[in-house]
């Protein structure tokens, strides 16, 4: 640099008020010594407004601007976007972008109103990311972007992301993906999830997951999926559930990831289908690794489609989930039984017993539910509650030789005075009994379970009026186990 030069160079630092742009002497050195000579000649010959340089100071004395070719041209666009909205601010901390002058022109077609405003910002800085600035898409993001931005598209921060996101840009579909979020689908919120990680776009179903989310029919279906997809319930909306359904789908170390489970893609399309109030419970209760090698899991699907009251609806998904009731030869008896019950206070006992191996294990079971399905404890019962309790859970009541007689007795109101001592307290768990592997994994039983679910129906009614029938005709669950 020659002493013509620096006195010009100064000149015209005075002249645009840049000092103040420098915090220290030493800046202001460090900046003139590292000024090559296209850089010097440019900020020379720079003539503009001085009342316009204010408003794009920074730009002026940028380092990779002054080393453009376009030097002149980019500040003057910079200063025309600047009159075109107030609220253009901007932050310059860019590195060398070979494509600058023409991204700039392309902002001029941007069209700011107070809503999109905020985005300004973020689309400036994209402008010197070196990921977006190298990119192959790049001309093909940024039109993505500014289009999305004049439609008020409140996609702009997923799509900037994306637009300098390593995994997205080494994704074949990243032109595709960039104009499904520039949609704003329903689903944006989970598509971007996926999209910018490395594992889920390299997995052997990612464009059908893809796929699945776009044609969400509602928020609460795109959240569902997500978590059926992985196994991960962390980023549902509070607004979205109950208390309730989020303490239930919260706790999912019982479940696993959909990918992992039969039929993967056809139970995406159905999950999509199900009602907007149910989809969160059914497709917890679908990823249920247990009940995934269950004989009932296609049955409980079912099952918990045609139940509408939501409460009992959660009740139940919890119920057929427990790892005693999905080993429940009763199981489908049972449900039946409970989906009849209004009082939940009835249903709380017979949740109970349907999943005590205890009594699952005795020849009672069908006997003691249909009998407790003739209450209504809600009713003030407390006393015949806490009897029959002891009868259908404890070990004592379970194996007592009058436990039938007796339990008519309470219904009847000939109270059996019992002593319960600590060993049969109900307030302690019964200690549980494995169900035996082999009758539960008979090839057929299955098909006997649904053949003989269809037979009790009515006999479940005849129960309810008179439980004694059990003890004249049985079924093929009343038949004892081998040991």
């Amino acid at each position: 640099m020659t002493k013509k030069e620096l006195e010009q160079i100064l000149n015209q630092l005075e002249k645009y008020d840049l000092v103040k742009e420098f915090n220290t002497k030493e800046d202001l050195d460090m900046w003139l010594k590292d000024l090559n000579k296209k850089q010097i000649n440019n900020f020379i010959n720079l003539d503009i407004n001085p009342n316009e340089a204010a408003s794009v100071s920074k730009a002026i004395i940028n380092d990779c601007i002054l080393n453009s070719d376009e030097y002149f041209e980019i500040v003057k666009l910079l200063i025309e976007l600047k009159k075109k909205n107030s609220n253009f601010n901007f932050s310059f901390s860019w590195k060398y972008n070979k494509h600058l002058y023409e991204d700039l022109k392309s902002l001029l077609r941007l069209n700011i109103t107070e809503k999109n405003k905020g985005f300004i910002t973020e689309i400036m800085s994209l402008l010197g990311k070196p990921l977006f600035i190298n990119s192959m898409c790049h001309q093909e993001d940024l039109e993505t972007i500014i289009n999305a931005f004049n439609a008020n598209n409140l996609s702009l921060n997923y799509l900037t992301d994306l637009a300098a996101n390593t995994n997205s840009l080494n994704d074949p579909y990243h032109l595709a993906n960039m104009q499904i979020l520039a949609e704003n689908p329903v689903a944006i919120d989970y598509l971007y999830l996926i999209m910018k990680n490395k594992h889920m776009i390299n997995g052997k179903y990612y464009q059908s997951e893809i796929a699945a989310l776009y044609a969400s029919p509602s928020e609460i279906h795109a959240a569902s999926l997500y978590s059926f997809m992985y196994n991960d319930a962390r980023n549902f909306r509070r607004d979205l559930t109950s208390e309730k359904t989020r303490n239930l789908i919260s706790d999912r170390w019982a479940n696993v990831c959909g990918q992992m489970i039969p039929d993967y893609l056809e139970k995406l399309n159905f999950i999509n289908r199900l009602p907007e109030d149910k989809v969160v419970l059914i497709s917890y209760v679908m990823s249920n690794k247990a009940l995934l090698k269950s004989p009932f899991y296609d049955f409980d699907i079912d099952f918990l489609q045609k139940i509408e009251d939501i409460d009992l609806l959660i009740e139940l998904c919890t119920l057929v989930t427990d790892i005693d009731f999905i080993m429940n030869p009763y199981h489908i008896i049972d449900l039946q039984i409970i989906k009849e019950i209004k009082d939940p206070v009835t249903r709380n006992l017979l949740y109970r017993v349907a999943t005590n191996t205890i009594n699952i294990n005795s020849v009672h079971h069908l006997y003691d539910m249909a009998h407790i399905a003739r209450y209504n404890f809600s009713e003030g019962k407390d006393k015949e509650y806490e009897l029959i309790s002891y009868y259908v859970l404890s070990s004592a009541g379970i194996n007592s030789p009058n436990h039938i007689r007796d339990l008519e007795k309470i219904y009847n109101g000939e109270f059996v005075d019992l002593d319960i001592d600590k060993e049969n307290d109900l307030s302690s768990e019964p200690k549980k009994v494995e169900v035996q592997p082999k009758f539960f994994e008979e090839e057929s039983f299955s098909e006997k379970l649904r053949v003989e679910s269809e037979k009790t129906i009515d006999y479940i009614n005849e129960l309810r009026k008179n439980p004694n029938v059990l003890c004249k005709k049985r079924s093929i669950f009343t038949r004892k186990r081998k040991k």
